[in-house]
C-alpha cells in the first residue's frame, strides 16, 4: 500500500534538499518502508518504526552551584527526572539537556534583551552509568537494560562552562527525552564506537538498514520539559 510520495524540499538542510510528507502523518508503532528509485539505480528501500513516546511525569532541580575561577564561571546542577512507558517491549532512548543563556544589555533604567541562544550541557555522570555518549547531538543513549517500562528516577550530574560576562544569565534548562526506534539506536551505538581518527583502534562497522544502499531509516518520538533557573 503507498501512503504518500515524499515532496522534494531544496534548501531545506544546510543547503541540501530533503524530502517529506505533505498530508499523511506518521503513527507510532507501524512498521513502515520507505523506497527511494533513481534511473540507473537499485531501487534502495528500507523498514522501519515510529515508536510511542514516554511521558515525562516529573522533572526536579536537586542541587545547583556556580563557581568562578579565571574568566571561565562553571555552573554544576543534579537534575531528576520521572518517566512513565507502561508499554511492554524493549526500549531505546536518547536524552539531551540543553541551556538557554540570555545576553542583556542596560537601556537607561532597564534593561534589553539582545540575545538567546542554547548551548548543550554536558553530561558528568548519573545513575544510568556507564553513559553511553551520542556522536551525534550530543546527549546520551540509553538501551532497554538501563531503563525499565514503568515510572523511573533518573538522576544526572550536570556541568557547564562559560565565559565571565556580567550581561549574561541562565534562563531555562530544556530536557529533550526521545524514545527512538531500535534501528536509530544501533545506528547511533555504532557511530559513537567508531575510532576516532586513531590508528590503533579497532574499525567499527557502521549499522545500515537500507538495502542496496548505506545509511539509516529509524524513527523516533519526543517528550520535552524544562526548568527555570533563578
Amino acid at each position: 500500500l503507498l501512503v504518500e510520495t515524499l515532496t522534494e524540499i531544496p534548501g531545506g538542510l544546510g543547503g541540501k534538499s530533503v524530502f517529506r510528507t505533505k498530508d499523511y502523518l506518521p503513527e507510532a508503532n507501524v512498521p513502515y518502508t520507505l523506497r527511494v528509485a533513481a534511473e540507473g539505480f537499485k531501487t534502495v528501500s528500507a523498514r522501519s518504526i515510529i515508536p510511542a513516546p514516554v511521558k515525562l511525569q516529573n522533572l526536579e532541580m536537586v542541587d545547583w552551584s556556580e563557581q568562578v575561577l579565571g574568566n571561565t564561571r562553571t555552573y554544576k546542577m543534579q537534575v531528576a527526572l520521572e518517566i512513565e512507558d507502561p508499554a511492554a517491549g524493549d526500549k531505546f532512548y536518547h536524552l539531551k539537556f540543553r541551556q538557554q543563556i540570555l545576553t542583556w544589555r542596560a537601556v537607561g533604567t532597564d534593561t534589553l534583551l539582545t540575545k538567546q541562544e542554547q548551548v548543550p550541557l554536558n553530561i558528568v555522570e548519573g545513575n544510568t552509568l556507564p553513559l553511553e555518549r551520542s556522536f551525534f547531538e550530543g546527549g546520551v543513549l540509553l538501551p532497554e537494560d538501563k531503563a525499565t517500562p514503568s515510572v523511573q528516577r533518573l538522576v544526572f550530574d550536570l556541568e557547564l562552562k562559560t565565559p565571565l560576562q556580567s550581561d549574561q544569565k541562565l534562563g531555562r534548562m530544556l530536557v529533550e527525552f526521545r524514545t527512538v526506534s531500535e534501528d536509530y539506536y544501533r545506528y547511533y551505538h555504532a557511530i559513537g564506537k567508531s575510532p576516532q581518527n586513531l590508528p590503533t583502534e579497532e574499525p567499527v562497522t557502521i549499522y545500515s538498514n537500507l538495502d542496496y544502499g548505506q545509511g539509516v531509516f529509524a524513527g523516533y518520538n519526543t517528550a520535552v520539559d524544562s526548568l527555570l533557573i533563578q
